[in-house]
């Protein structure tokens, strides 16, 4: 009887330990999709800058939904999006840095100057 018992004992244990490690696994799963998806906007924001720079007079608008931390420095040709950075090869006369925080990014080149409200 004493066996029996430990052996439901110990099944149980181990689906406890199972059942915790599928539940970590989903969340280290969920905080990869969330870094990929920063990555890709501040890739697509980089192409976009790219394509502003080489139009003069050229407006562009990227959706982006939340809050987040995005600074661009023209002068160094330099993305920093929620931590993360990427350079691009757009030339702007710009000489400081342009932030925004929320809300869609709407970049435009006029004069050789970035815009971005």
């Amino acid at each position: 009887m004493i066996d029996w018992f430990a052996s439901k004992i110990g099944l149980m244990i181990f689906v406890v330990i199972v059942g915790g490690l599928l539940i970590s696994m989903a969340a280290i799963q969920q905080g990869v999709f969330e870094k990929e998806k920063e990555i890709r906007h501040v890739q697509n924001i980089a192409r976009l800058l790219e394509t502003v720079s080489s139009t003069p007079g050229s407006l562009t608008t990227y959706h982006i939904e939340g809050s987040y931390n995005l600074e661009i420095c023209p002068a160094d040709q330099k993305i920093t999006f929620n931590g993360i950075v990427r350079y691009f090869y757009g030339k702007f006369s710009n000489t400081g840095c342009l932030t925004k925080n929320s809300g869609d990014v709407k970049m435009a080149n006029i004069n050789g100057a970035l815009v971005i409200e």
